[in-house]
């Protein structure tokens, strides 16, 4: 009978080796002595937490576990640009809305006096009517200089100021004038002594324009330009005093007439 492997005291030896269970506390282990290889497996593409109320060991969480305690959507991105954002949310990249048609207003309606008629698609070439035949008249509301009108421009929408004065006077003192469109149906007083040339070109005005002319002075006021200007006694006053009314039957096309010579 023998023991092997025996260095030194038999009961020394026995007492130097642990027992096959045994526990530690956390002051015994050493700071950093414990690796992930030394720890439980866990699986693939998941994180180390605890998803479970209340304190606890902690748990191997799967992707989406780990998205719902940080409160992330799937595939959410933090680095999108502004430019990025507004791309993804332009009306023509929203779910079931083709490029260039909008909202169905077949179902909408606007009370109060003032409806929308028709129904389908509204695309960009469709146009809406509004009805505003319901709507009450107007009482005890003075209107003052101050207030305007909305008149249709050959399709475009422009405010109108309202005058209580009628038609606008003005007085041109100079021997020479370039009309606009801002002289439309309005007074002008010719005053100077010579002979005065006014110029009435193309793209002024629009049918139905009228504009009257007096030669306040002695100078002759002689009207002219690219415009087409059909009359029957000549282009220029005939006197002091004198009054001629250009008026606009057509684009580009006046009609002289009044107290008119040559």
């Amino acid at each position: 009978l023998f023991v092997a492997d025996v260095t030194s005291a038999i009961q020394a030896q026995i007492d130097a080796k642990a027992a096959a269970a045994h526990s530690h506390d956390t002051a015994e282990i050493v700071d950093e002595a414990i690796t992930f290889a030394k720890m439980q497996n866990i699986v693939t593409d998941s994180f180390i937490g605890r998803d479970t109320a209340g304190t606890g060991v902690p748990e191997s969480l799967t992707a989406g576990i780990a998205r719902g305690i940080l409160n992330v959507e799937n595939n959410a991105a933090a680095d999108q640009t502004a430019g990025e954002i507004e791309g993804i949310v332009s009306h023509d990249n929203l779910q079931s809305i083709p490029a260039n048609d909008h909202i169905d207003h077949s179902g909408v309606s606007i009370n109060g006096g003032v409806g929308i008629d028709g129904g389908g698609a509204i695309t960009a070439s469709q146009t809406l009517d509004l009805d505003i035949s319901a709507l009450a008249a107007i009482e005890a509301n003075a209107i003052t200089s101050a207030d305007g009108y909305l008149v249709d421009n050959d399709g475009v929408m422009n405010r109108m100021q309202h005058t209580d004065a009628g038609v606008p006077v003005q007085t041109v003192t100079g021997s020479t004038d370039l009309l606009a469109t801002a002289d439309m149906n309005t007074y002008i007083e010719y005053t100077n002594g010579a002979a005065i040339a006014v110029t009435l070109n193309n793209g002024v005005g629009k049918k139905g324009n009228v504009v009257l002319i007096e030669q306040a002075g002695t100078g002759k006021v002689t009207v002219s330009g690219s415009a087409t200007i059909n009359q029957a006694n000549g282009n220029k006053t005939a006197s002091q005093r004198s009054v001629i009314i250009l008026l606009c039957t057509a684009t580009n096309t006046w009609t002289l007439y009044g107290d008119a010579g040559v």
